[in-house]
């Protein structure tokens, strides 16, 4: 099995990952727990990835959700 890209609708999923640790440092995160914010939120990523690829109504959603957050973070 291959692992999917980590994107979804054309959106990389790394660099919103990486904005949001950074965003959680900035409130207040120690740093030495930033590794495992971003080892979860990667999880969590492709966990989407794969729900998404099973399940392509809800890409369209998906995407205008990341689309909304890329443009606030």
């Amino acid at each position: 099995m291959q692992l999917p890209e980590l994107a979804i609708g054309g959106i990389l999923l790394a660099p919103i990952i990486v904005a949001l640790v950074e965003g959680l440092k900035l409130a207040g995160l120690p740093t030495p727990w930033a590794r495992w914010v971003s080892a979860i939120l990667s999880v969590i990523a492709y966990a989407g990835v794969y729900l998404l690829d099973q399940r392509a109504d809800l890409l369209q959603p998906t995407t205008i959700a990341l689309n909304a957050l890329v443009i606030f973070l």
